[in-house]
């Protein structure tokens, strides 16, 4: 229970860079791949796979640690993983974003 509570906090902050990197004029990617390692390094994650697109283009994307811990068989930008229940929370900031636009009310 306790690493799916990680896995789901990550993908959580995961979901709110987009946002952070929009609010900034400039992103320091550099800064935000260190950021990422610390955070799966920090929570015990086994892995993930990071995509920021802005305005129709890929940005920003890699692919962190493990897609199975036992073979060693690593994270790549095209990897794809089980997000279960996690939709939800996808579809709920996605609905929160259309309304911040006033896309949606």
């Amino acid at each position: 229970m306790k690493k799916h509570f990680y896995n789901y906090f990550i993908v959580l902050f995961l979901f709110l860079i987009p946002s952070i990197a929009t609010a900034q004029k400039k992103v320091d990617f550099e800064k935000l791949d260190s950021q990422i390692l610390k955070a799966i390094e920090d929570l015990k994650s086994t892995g993930a796979a990071v995509g920021i697109i802005k305005d129709g283009e890929v940005v920003f994307s890699k692919g962190y640690g493990f897609k199975n811990y036992d073979t060693k068989d690593p994270v790549t930008t095209n990897t794809l993983f089980g997000i279960a229940s996690c939709s939800k929370a996808f579809t709920a900031a996605a609905i929160g974003v259309l309304v911040q636009e006033g896309k949606i009310d």
